[in-house]
């Protein structure tokens, strides 16, 4: 299973590194001086580059996240267990194999993130799994979202999103917290 984790990774990571996000932010930037609007603005140091790695890793986060929700991971859809009665999503058949694809999803969230996604994991009947949902409720399509402000906050920026709905409803404003990790490569940190 890890050589399909790794391949699963790589692919997942080609698609960020085309969306633009996941890699360095090297982007030369024009800083102004002067107040800025914090509501429907971009900080000046927010290049249109950046914006768009912004919707890319949030988009990207919000999907795997809804997607593990609802029992597929990086990989594709998880198997099933029934285990008392109960139904589960089987996330992995191997500690080794879950501690890769917890790794494979730090492309793109931080690892508290990774860890709050795993958190209702556990090991049972010698498989590691967790009851799945069969909607996560997302109506957001997070792809054509756009940046309405980017505000610093720590080692990234708060930033707030204008998200258009699958249903047709109107666009909602959501926020994202964006940080770089170790390598430099921005991951959604929540909201």
């Amino acid at each position: 299973m890890k050589k399909t984790i790794v391949a699963g990774a790589a692919a997942i990571g080609l698609v960020a590194l085309l969306a633009g996000c996941g890699t360095p932010n090297n982007t030369s930037t024009n800083s102004t001086t002067g107040s800025n609007s914090a509501s429907n603005s971009v900080s000046s140091t927010v290049t249109t580059d950046m914006k768009d790695q912004f919707v890319s890793v949030t988009a990207s986060a919000q999907t795997a996240i809804d997607d593990f929700t609802t029992g597929k991971s990086l990989l594709g859809p998880m198997s099933t267990k029934t285990i008392g009665g109960t139904t589960y999503s089987v996330v992995a058949t191997s500690k080794s194999d879950l501690n890769d694809l917890e790794q494979s999803y730090l492309d793109f969230l931080t690892q508290a993130q990774v860890n709050n996604l795993f958190s209702h994991v556990s090991l049972k009947g010698g498989d590691y799994v967790f009851q799945s949902m069969t909607s996560s409720g997302d109506t957001n399509n997070w792809f054509k979202a756009t940046v309405k402000s980017a505000l610093p906050q720590g080692n990234g920026y708060l930033v707030t999103l204008s998200v258009p709905q699958t249903d047709g409803g109107s666009a909602q404003t959501q926020t994202a917290v964006i940080q770089k990790d170790a390598s430099g490569h921005w991951v959604y940190a929540g909201t």
